[in-house]
C-alpha cells in the first residue's frame, strides 16, 4: 500500500475548509481557550520590534496577531494557513483588532506558500 501525498493534502485542505465556519463562529471561545499557550509561545520566542515572525498552520491567526502587536514599523508578522476559510476569518479578526496592513499580502497565489498573509505593523 502506498501513500498518496497529494490526495492526503487535498483531503486535509477540504477538512479544514469545512471546519473553518465553525472556528469562525466559536472564535472568541477558541481565543480564550488558547490564550495561555499563545502567550507562552510569544514569550518563548521573545519577539522584538523590527523582527519578522512566521506563524504556520495558523488557523485564525491569534498567536501571530499577538506577535504583531509587539512589532513596530519595520517588523512583520506573516500568518499562514492553507484554508481560505481560515484566512478569511483571520482577515476579519485583524480588522476588528485594527491591525493595519492586514490586507496586504493576503494572496493565495504565492506558489507553495499558498494562503500566506503578511501583517506589516504600520499602525500608529
Amino acid at each position: 500500500m502506498s501513500f498518496d501525498a497529494n490526495a492526503h493534502r487535498e483531503a486535509s485542505l477540504q477538512g479544514w475548509e469545512e471546519a473553518a465556519p465553525g472556528w469562525v463562529r466559536r472564535q472568541e471561545m477558541l481565543r480564550v481557550f488558547g490564550a495561555p499557550v499563545s502567550a507562552w509561545l510569544i514569550d518563548a520566542i521573545a519577539v522584538q520590534p523590527g523582527q519578522r515572525v512566521l506563524e504556520l498552520a495558523a488557523g485564525l491567526g491569534e498567536t501571530g496577531m499577538l506577535a504583531a502587536e509587539l512589532l513596530t514599523a519595520g517588523g512583520v508578522a506573516i500568518i499562514s494557513d492553507q484554508a481560505e476559510g481560515m484566512l478569511a476569518g483571520g482577515r476579519d479578526r485583524a480588522g476588528q483588532r485594527r491591525v493595519r496592513g492586514a490586507e496586504r499580502g493576503m494572496d493565495r497565489s504565492a506558489g507553495r506558500e499558498r494562503g500566506c498573509r503578511g501583517l506589516p505593523q504600520d499602525r500608529p
